[in-house]
């Protein structure tokens, strides 16, 4: 595998808002949550075992970016071979949401590989977009959760199929 290219997945996926079990989107919150995050922690050690070195990007949205991240630290911890990135929108990305959900953003970030700040600054507009597209330009397989409906997920698989990147 010496000459094998890194592969390198990124995940989209909806808030709480659109995800069956609302804001109990943590394992310990929701038979929802524990089973999805399951498949994701087991899907990690499989992709693991058949190419080595994976590295995963989490934009660190409440959700299922936030799942996909402590299912990669738990794979990482029962043997697979992750490098976790945080790639984080902005510098006060947290800065609103309820106690809870910062703890669980810091305790992933204090964890993370590395954590990249895509916008060096606050809170613009535009610096969603902006993250999603940053993890699209650096990985070659994208994972998405999406309803098929119009939102910020959405925007970044046609961008990804614009780009020719698996989703």
């Amino acid at each position: 595998m010496e000459n094998q290219k890194i592969v390198t997945i990124a995940i989209t996926g909806h808030r709480p808002g659109k995800l069956p079990c609302g804001y109990a989107y943590l394992p310990e919150q929701s038979v929802w949550a524990k089973r999805f995050y399951g498949r994701m922690v087991n899907g990690l050690m499989k992709f693991s075992a058949k190419y080595g070195h994976i590295r995963v990007l989490s934009g660190m949205a409440l959700g299922v970016d936030q799942l996909f991240a402590l299912a990669a630290l738990e794979a990482n911890k029962q043997g697979a071979d992750l490098e976790l990135t945080s790639c984080v929108p902005c510098h006060n990305y947290s800065v609103k949401w309820r106690y809870e959900n910062k703890r669980t953003y810091d305790a992933i970030l204090k964890e993370a590989d590395s954590v990249e700040y895509v916008v060096d600054g606050e809170y613009t507009a535009d610096c969603l977009e902006l993250r999603n597209r940053y993890m699209v330009d650096r990985a070659n397989l994208l994972l998405a959760v999406w309803d098929g409906s119009r939102s910020g997920t959405a925007n970044c698989v046609r961008y990804a199929l614009r780009l020719s990147l698996s989703a």
